[in-house]
């Protein structure tokens, strides 16, 4: 494992095991997009993992990438030297409602998952969680909630069998480069405090702000994210290192998307004031939230816009990686002087 404190607040890391976790999941999650997945398992070791992890595969059908929950208990753990073993020995030993609320990204009141435990049931908790519901369906969350252990172990154990040959192979490419990598992430801290040096790693500008004890850096190979952070008493960013590329298509789907007016609306009103919430939107832009509610799909899914979730409220932001990629396309593209 590659684990250094760059100042008295910030370390950058790399592990392959977490690696292993992101492998793993989003080939649970049939996740194609990222090259390293097919450079590394074939479709025999794919069709192999369907089957033997057939109760983890029907549940990332359901809830993709919904392994990377334990990504969240990361925040509860000691990074350096992360073994799988016994990160899931710690797991097992948790509180069982403790586990389940980080699980489920801190969504909701401890107590409320606490008063679900001890009554056995998981209904009630499930009716409260308002971002939950939207997007997990109940037997997914059922399942977890009574089947927590095993859920837990077929994950480690299927993580496991993800670091093959192959997988030792591509770490071992990508490990010469980390010194590299550091330097760049050191530079970046020389110049920003770790706050603000995150948000230019993701394009966003923050609703939650900390305040946190410690920032730790780690870039991925196989992460089916660009950048993701994790964030309790620390924060912990994940930061792609497969460099994505608007190609003619992709920007011809972002300008489909915000020709709408109120789509472009949406897009300034962001721009200029930084993170608001659906309701915020909805009467600065006086339009109804359910209306809002499909202009934001129509927004996340050209990732233009980032969601930011604290407990039932959800905050909306300009992806500024994106909204630089499209504006420099298109001035290279329509900027000649013929």
């Amino acid at each position: 494992m590659y684990f250094i404190n760059i100042n008295e607040k910030s370390t950058f890391f790399y592990s392959k095991e977490i690696e292993a976790i992101y492998a793993a999941t989003s080939i649970l999650s049939e996740e194609t997009k990222n090259p390293y997945y097919e450079k590394t398992y074939d479709l025999e070791f794919v069709e192999h993992i369907k089957k033997k992890y057939y109760f983890l595969y029907s549940l990332h059908q359901q809830v993709k990438f919904l392994g990377l929950g334990i990504i969240e208990l990361l925040l509860n753990s000691k990074i350096e030297n992360f073994n799988l073993s016994e990160f899931e020995q710690q797991l097992l030993e948790m509180d069982k409602a403790t586990l389940l609320f980080y699980f489920w990204g801190g969504d909701g009141e401890i107590k409320d998952f606490e008063l679900a435990v001890k009554n056995k049931s998981c209904i009630e908790l499930y009716d409260s969680l308002t971002y939950i519901k939207k997007n997990v369906p109940y037997l997914v969350f059922e399942i977890l909630f009574l089947q927590t252990e095993r859920v837990i172990k077929e994950l480690i154990t299927c993580t496991k069998e993800f670091q093959t040959d192959n997988f030792e192979i591509e770490i071992k490419s990508i490990e010469s480069f980390l010194k590299e990598e550091e330097e760049k992430v050191r530079a970046g801290l020389q110049q920003k405090e770790p706050l603000e040096y995150s948000e230019s790693l993701m394009g966003k500008t923050f609703k939650r702000r900390g305040p946190y004890k410690r920032f730790y850096f780690m870039p991925s190979i196989y992460s089916p994210y660009r950048c993701v952070r994790y964030m309790g008493e620390n924060q912990i960013l994940f930061y792609s290192l497969n460099k994505s590329n608007l190609e003619t298509k992709d920007i011809v789907k972002i300008l489909k998307a915000i020709s709408d007016e109120t789509r472009f609306s949406i897009l300034q009103l962001l721009s200029n004031e930084g993170p608001l919430i659906g309701k915020e939107i909805a009467s600065r832009l006086s339009i109804a939230t359910s209306t809002l509610s499909h202009h934001m799909e129509q927004l996340g899914s050209i990732g233009i816009i980032h969601e930011e979730k604290i407990k039932n409220s959800k905050y909306y932001s300009v992806n500024k990686l994106i909204r630089k990629e499209l504006l420099d396309k298109l001035t290279e593209a329509l900027g000649g002087n013929k």
